[in-house]
């Protein structure tokens, strides 16, 4: 499901109840792993297609553009993701051979949006010539590594981010960070839709 709200726009909703009262429909959502409560079907975006609106292509005689990965989600007309392959496309593919402009449309359901892709002319665009020989650089390996959940997270009520620092020093050059990654979120026992461990962010 896809939130309107700011707060949790991109967040990781899973609904694991629904009820109907009057007219409406509620969902019983969590949010990120979390429990959130229920909330009306009005909350979700329905039927709706975002997509990029427009792609400019390297002209490549040996590339073929798929229109399909020009979609960023769709949804139902309750609000759930749908699998962009259920997409409908005017055009499947673009080939990239020779200078053009493509408008393709994306129909599901009651869902519509539009995209262009464009395909630029200069074929021999970005190439250059190897005038300077080789040369051997030096061998170099990173200075830090941190590769970890948050030193907070599952700590009593806490899903708090590091509170310490990291400093990294090269010489001269120092930079203080604070990184973000949460421990493995779910629904429960769900293996759907479950967060982490990816990092979410990093605050300098």
């Amino acid at each position: 499901m896809w939130g309107l709200a700011r707060t949790f726009k991109y967040g990781n909703f899973q609904a694991s109840a629904v009820k109907k009262w009057g007219k409406s429909k509620y969902y019983f959502v969590w949010i990120d792993g979390h429990k959130a409560g229920w909330l009306n079907q009005r909350a979700f975006l329905r039927n709706k297609i975002s997509v990029v609106k427009k792609i400019s292509l390297v002209n490549n005689p040996y590339y073929i553009f798929p229109a399909k990965d020009a979609i960023n989600f769709a949804t139902d007309s309750t609000g759930t993701v749908v699998n962009p392959n259920k997409v409908k496309a005017s055009q499947d593919e673009v080939l990239a051979n020779s200078a053009s402009e493509h408008k393709i449309t994306f129909t599901y359901g009651k869902a519509h949006a539009h995209t262009v892709v464009e395909v630029r002319g200069d074929a021999q665009e970005e190439f250059g010539v190897a005038d300077k020989p080789e040369q051997t650089g030096k061998s170099a390996s990173s200075w830090f590594k941190h590769y970890r959940t948050s030193g907070n997270w599952g700590k009593g009520a806490s899903y708090a981010p590091e509170t310490k620092p990291h400093v990294l020093k090269s010489g001269s050059f120092k930079l203080k960070t604070y990184f973000y990654q949460p421990a493995t979120l779910s629904q429960g026992r769900s293996q759907t839709g479950m967060v982490g461990p990816v990092p979410e962010g990093m605050t300098i």
